[in-house]
């Protein structure tokens, strides 16, 4: 159980930054698109709604991570938990959430994407080893 709390603790502490950072460029593109209602405020402003959803669906994923790996804390789900890291190590160190001039640093989705895989990765080993461990079902149930 101390496993799965700390590794939660650890994905909230590695995307509290890129989520503070995207409410903050939320917050300024909106003031920017209000003001001047330019096509590119308005790309910024979209750039940050899609940075804010992508944050907060890998942030749900690494949580949801973390709970089957405090039932079970082997190498092999510890392992499936390193992307999710290393998603949030690439968000903080590639900054994102800055204004596009002509393209953005990285795609919003790219998270997105590492943390869903690692979760579903993640989910089938877990679920794997638990059908492994309990044996074969009788058929019809």
């Amino acid at each position: 159980m101390k496993l799965g709390l700390s590794l939660a603790t650890l994905s909230m502490a590695l995307w509290t930054l890129p989520l503070i950072r995207a409410v903050s460029f939320f917050l300024m593109a909106r003031a920017d698109f209000q003001e001047t209602r330019s096509i590119n405020s308005a790309n910024d402003l979209r750039f940050s709604e899609a940075l804010l959803g992508s944050y907060s669906i890998s942030l749900l994923c690494c949580l949801a991570l973390a709970v089957p790996i405090s039932r079970r804390p082997r190498f092999r789900n510890l392992a499936t938990f390193a992307p999710c890291i290393y998603a949030g190590g690439v968000t903080i160190l590639r900054k994102p959430e800055s204004e596009i001039v002509l393209f953005p640093t990285m795609s919003p989705w790219l998270p997105v994407a590492i943390s869903l895989s690692s979760a579903a990765i993640g989910m089938i080993v877990y679920f794997g080893a638990l059908q492994k461990t309990n044996g074969p079902r009788p058929i019809g149930t």
